[in-house]
């Protein structure tokens, strides 16, 4: 197992990483029932509340992104030439890190104008 904060290798059984001492959380997802909304235990194969037969998800139906990282190194920065885009997004790719700025320079223009309209 890798520490989510550092990425060093930990042993599976640690409470904490050796290395920057971040506590390890580890979550178990609950299994809900999709026809009442009942907590469903594991390894039950009809739901307690309604009776209703439990489907569980396989591997096939979670959602991936498509985009990959720039390296194993940099996990916290998504590469922005591997992203998936519209055709019709295509020849404005070069200008996609600047977006944030300029809709907040739009934003702003907004406001100002009907501020002392």
């Amino acid at each position: 197992m890798k520490c989510q904060h550092c990425g060093q290798e930990i042993p599976d059984n640690a409470s904490y990483c050796p290395y920057c001492h971040t506590p390890v959380i580890r979550i178990k997802p609950k299994h809900l029932c999709s026809n009442c909304g009942a907590e469903i235990p594991d390894g039950a194969d009809r739901c307690p509340g309604c009776g209703a037969k439990v489907r569980r998800p396989n591997k096939q139906d979670r959602i991936v992104p498509n985009f990959r990282l720039d390296n194993e190194n940099d996990k916290n920065k998504l590469s922005l030439d591997r992203m998936p885009l519209p055709e019709w997004l295509q020849p404005y790719r070069q200008y996609l890190p600047y977006l944030p700025l300029a809709l907040l320079v739009i934003v702003e223009i907004i406001y100002l104008m009907v501020r002392y309209s």
